[in-house]
């Protein structure tokens, strides 16, 4: 794969091991939405719109991948915040009630198709990051004198943490909005 990063679909580039990789499921479905021909069109004008250049990712590097890391992470917890909200007034019980995690399933599925439009905005937003990324992966090697590997874990785990809280604060705000508990 020296110098070229595209892989076939169905397959996504593990840049550790520098070589193309199956897709899951979710991926595949994902990649194809992406490449119908309406949704094709859109996301390469949004791409075009906000200038996402392969070759600026490429040399960002770890602190792009990071960075768009974060924003997934809080765009899922988010999503799914909104499918458990979605799912509670559908039902009026909660997704951990017996039965009802195919209606949770069904609603973030929904919210995952339609979210795939904003990609491109993800991608421009953690290019935009990519600087703060590198500037906090350098002060977390300074801090804790660690080698970069530990602090791009360091930074990794602390996204997932994020993604956790986020979560959680969302599916507790919905429990007050909506008056149904969570263990339903």
């Amino acid at each position: 794969l020296e110098g070229n990063s595209d892989c076939p679909m169905g397959y996504w580039l593990n840049s550790v091991q520098q070589t193309c990789q199956p897709l899951g499921p979710i991926g595949r479905i994902s990649q194809q939405i992406e490449n119908l021909g309406p949704f094709k069109r859109v996301y390469k004008k949004i791409t075009g719109l906000f200038g996402v250049d392969r070759e600026a990712i490429r040399q960002k590097g770890s602190s792009f991948l990071l960075a768009y890391s974060i924003i997934s992470n809080l765009n899922g917890a988010l999503s799914l915040s909104v499918a458990w909200y979605m799912t509670v007034k559908r039902t009026g019980l909660s997704p951990l009630a017996p039965g009802q995690k195919k209606s949770l399933l069904a609603s973030y599925a929904m919210i995952y198709g339609a979210l795939q439009l904003l990609k491109p905005f993800r991608v421009a937003a953690a290019i935009g990051m990519s600087k703060l990324s590198a500037e906090y992966l350098d002060m977390t090697q300074e801090r804790f004198n660690c080698s970069r590997n530990v602090a791009i874990g360091c930074q990794y785990m602390m996204g997932q943490f994020m993604m956790g809280i986020t979560f959680l604060v969302g599916v507790t705000i919905v429990s007050m909005l909506t008056g149904v508990p969570i263990r339903g």
